[in-house]
C-alpha cells in the first residue's frame, strides 16, 4: 500500500482556536490580540438567518450597529432596564455560540455587567441557560457557548440577551458586533497523488 493510499479520506476539524473557559461561563478575545479579534470578525455566523429585535435603541443605534464588524459602531440602548436582544430563527437551529464585542475603555458606564441567556421555542417559553458577568476593564470579543463546551452545541429557535445591569450603575447599554455561530464543520480531504490524463489532439 502507497503513503497515499494510506493517508486518504483523513476526517479534519475545522476550529478557530477556543481558549479555556473561566469561571464567568464564557472565553474572552482581548482587544489587543488582533489576529484573535480579526479570526473572530471572520467566523461563521449564521445570524442573518434570524428576526432580530430590541427592547430599545437611541435613532441611529440599532440593529444594524449592533451587527456591524465595525467595533466604532454599537447598539445603544434607550429605556429601562433589562435592556433585550431577541434573536429568532424559522426553523429550530444548532448553535454552538454566540459573540459579541464590548469595549470598557470607551464605554464606561455604558459596558454590560450582569447578562442574562435564555431560549425557547417562542417567547412566552423561555428558561434561563446561563448568567455570564462582565468584569470592570473588560474589552474585547465574548463568546459565550450555548452549551457546557462551544463543541457541544444546542437546538433552538429563539436566543434572547438580557442585559440586567451595566457598570457603574449606568442605565443604558452599548453592544457591538452580535454575532451567532452554528457548530465548527468537519471536512473530508484526501492526500492521494492524481496523476495528470494525456490526451493526443491530432490537428488537420
Amino acid at each position: 500500500m502507497s503513503d497515499s493510499e494510506s493517508e486518504e479520506s483523513r476526517p479534519v476539524e475545522i476550529n478557530s482556536g477556543d481558549g479555556e473557559l473561566v469561571e464567568c461561563g464564557f472565553r474572552l478575545i482581548p482587544h489587543a490580540d488582533e489576529t484573535a479579534v480579526n479570526a473572530m470578525k471572520k467566523r461563521r455566523d449564521i445570524g442573518d438567518n434570524a428576526a432580530w429585535t430590541l427592547s430599545s435603541c437611541k435613532a441611529g443605534c440599532g440593529i444594524d450597529k449592533l451587527r456591524s464588524t465595525d467595533p466604532g459602531s454599537f447598539w445603544q440602548s434607550e429605556g429601562e432596564q433589562p435592556h433585550v436582544i431577541s434573536i429568532e430563527f424559522m426553523k429550530k437551529t444548532e448553535i454552538a455560540a454566540i459573540s459579541f464585542y464590548v469595549d470598557f475603555e470607551q464605554d464606561e458606564s455604558y459596558t454590560p455587567h450582569q447578562i442574562v441567556i435564555k431560549t425557547g421555542n417562542h417567547g412566552h417559553d423561555l428558561r434561563d441557560l446561563k448568567t455570564i458577568v462582565i468584569e470592570e476593564g473588560t474589552s474585547g470579543f465574548v463568546v459565550v457557548p450555548m452549551g457546557p463546551t462551544e463543541n457541544e452545541p444546542i437546538k433552538t429557535f429563539v436566543v434572547h440577551v438580557s442585559i440586567e445591569s451595566n457598570h457603574q450603575n449606568g442605565r443604558d447599554t452599548h453592544l457591538r458586533m452580535a454575532r451567532v455561530h452554528p457548530p465548527y464543520v468537519s471536512i473530508q480531504y484526501s492526500t492521494a497523488q492524481y496523476s495528470p490524463v494525456f490526451v493526443n489532439v491530432n490537428i488537420n
